[in-house]
């Protein structure tokens, strides 16, 4: 069963950590579920954040939206959300995967 995400972006001050918002890699993983939703994660067609979901999750494309670096949000399987990036994904996915290791 796909579950809806509705959590709404991140309002909170902007924090950048490296090059990446941590705020907006915040409001992303809120609208995937959690950390443990996800099953993988990784950096594809430069600016695309690929995730491999544990449990599928539909993202509505307005609230994707509403992410400061996001331009938009793609499903190409049930268990797999494409987030498209206003930048290169690359460092994105490594600090995803820094927060589930430390998570």
């Amino acid at each position: 069963m796909t579950q809806t995400a509705d959590v709404p972006a991140a309002a909170a001050p902007t924090e950048i950590v490296g090059d990446v918002n941590q705020d907006s890699i915040n409001a992303i993983i809120g609208l995937i579920g959690n950390l443990e939703n996800i099953d993988e994660v990784m950096a594809c067609a430069t600016n695309r954040l690929r995730f491999k979901l544990k449990s599928p999750i539909e993202v509505a494309p307005e609230l994707a939206a509403e992410i400061e670096d996001v331009r938009g949000v793609m499903h190409p399987s049930e268990n797999i959300v494409h987030f498209l990036l206003k930048e290169d994904a690359s460092p994105w996915a490594a600090a995803i995967k820094s927060n589930i290791s430390a998570g």
